[in-house]
C-alpha cells in the first residue's frame, strides 16, 4: 500500500525479466527445444477500479484474479509470464503475476517476489540494486546434458532399466477393483489434525532433518507399502 511509482514497478519488471531466461523462454512445437528470447518485452494490463463500491471493488478483484488464473498460456510464442496491476484506490494497488508452471514454481515464486521488491526499492531510491547474479537456467541444462552422457548417468540407469518394461501396480484392498482403462476420477477429503498430533508429527520430522511435508509423503509411502 501507498503512492505507487509506475515508472519504477515497470523498470523493476523489465529488470527482473531480463535476469531470468525462463521468464524470456516458449516451447516448440515437438515440445523437445526451449527457446530463450533476448528481449521479451511484456505489458502490464492495468485496471483501474477505484471508482467502484467497496462490494463492486470485491467482486471485480475476485473476477479479475480468477481470469489470470484460468489465463491460456501461449507455450510455443509465449510469453509464458503475465502481469496484472489492479488500482483499488490511490494508495492501494494489487500487483497479480501469472507464470506458468512450466517455467516456474513455488520455491522460484519467493525468489521472484524477493527481487522484485528490492529491485523496485532500488528503482524509487534511484540507487543501484545489490543484487547478485542469477544463475543462467541454459547453464543448468547444459550441465544436465553433460551428465546424461556421463559414466555417473550410465550408473544410475539401473533405475530406469529396473523399471523398463512397466511400474509395479499397487493392488490397494479397497471397494472397487482396478478398472481395464485407467480414468483420473478421483474426490477429495478434508479432515483436521488436532493440535497436539500435529505437533508430534512436526517435531518427529524435526528429529528426523525432515520438513512436514516429507514426513506425511514418508507416511503415506509406508502406509501403502504395508
Amino acid at each position: 500500500k501507498g503512492n505507487l511509482n509506475i515508472n519504477a514497478l515497470e523498470n523493476a519488471l523489465k529488470t527482473l525479466i531480463g535476469r531470468h531466461e525462463s521468464l524470456r523462454a516458449s516451447f516448440s512445437n515437438d515440445n523437445v527445444y526451449m527457446t530463450i528470447f533476448k528481449d521479451f518485452p511484456i505489458k502490464i494490463s492495468h485496471k483501474d477500479i477505484s471508482d467502484q463500491t467497496e462490494k463492486e471493488k470485491d467482486t471485480s478483484k475476485d473476477v479479475l484474479i480468477k481470469n489470470d488464473a484460468n489465463y491460456l498460456f501461449d507455450l510455443i510464442n509465449g510469453p509464458l509470464v503475465k502481469i496484472s496491476l489492479i488500482t483499488i484506490n490511490a494508495l492501494d494497488n494489487l500487483l497479480v503475476l501469472t507464470v506458468h508452471h512450466s517455467i516456474c514454481d513455488g520455491l522460484s515464486v519467493d525468489v521472484l517476489l524477493k527481487e522484485l521488491s528490492i529491485l523496485y526499492s532500488a528503482y524509487v531510491e534511484d540507487k543501484e540494486h545489490k543484487l547478485s547474479e542469477p544463475h543462467a537456467y541454459s547453464v543448468f541444462a547444459e550441465k544436465e546434458n553433460k551428465f546424461l552422457e556421463s559414466s555417473n548417468y550410465k550408473t544410475s540407469e539401473f533405475w530406469v532399466n529396473m523399471y523398463k518394461n512397466s511400474v509395479p501396480k499397487i493392488e490397494l484392498p479397497l471397494d472397487y477393483p482396478r478398472p481395464k482403462t485407467r480414468t483420473y476420477n478421483n474426490d477429495v477429503l478434508f479432515f483436521k489434525l488436532s493440535n497436539v498430533l500435529f505437533e508430534k508429527l512436526k517435531q518427529l520430522g524435526i528429529n528426523n532433518g525432515c520438513s512436514i511435508v516429507t514426513t506425511f509423503m514418508s507416511a503415506f509411502e509406508l502406509f501403502l507399502y504395508q
